[in-house]
């Protein structure tokens, strides 16, 4: 079975940030040690359990990469045990992420927000960079024969 690292590593942080509330600090810190040495599915069997125990209302994009996550397990027990749990949760609605999609039809609008994205231009000021066209050259670019880097001739 081909596991992504990367997105069950996200599956993690993310299934941690919804069983916060309910841990104590040291088995909070004891999970963070979990998920950053790599031991991922053990982590996120504890991190389900815990959510599943004080019933964690999940996102619908996190329910979907649970549900995607437990398919990896089909046919096994850990499957068994938290399909029920996955299957009948209810989902989190955050409603300032709903906009019209009027609001954001303007090509500047970013997906978290009304804010214009920054557009990176080449324009430059020469005077931030120094006057380098007075430099060690001479008059048709190139530097003087015996020209030492750092030395003035």
């Amino acid at each position: 079975m081909y596991v992504n690292r990367f997105e069950q590593r996200s599956l993690a942080w993310a299934m941690m940030n919804v069983a916060a509330p309910h841990l104590a600090p040291n088995d909070r810190t004891w999970l963070w040690v979990k998920i950053g040495a790599g031991d991922l599915e053990n982590a996120l069997m504890t991190l389900v359990g815990i959510c599943m125990r004080n019933d964690a209302a999940l996102s619908s994009d996190l329910a979907a990469a649970l549900r995607d996550w437990l398919g990896g397990y089909s046919g096994m027990q850990l499957a068994a045990d938290f399909e029920p749990y996955v299957g009948s949760t209810h989902t989190a609605v955050d409603v300032s992420d709903v906009r019209s999609t009027q609001e954001c039809s303007h090509i500047g609008c970013d997906r978290f927000g009304s804010r214009a994205h920054r557009v990176p231009t080449d324009r430059r000021d020469p005077a931030a960079f120094g006057d380098r066209t007075t430099s060690n050259t001479t008059a048709d670019g190139l530097r003087p024969r015996g020209y030492v880097r750092g030395l003035s001739p």
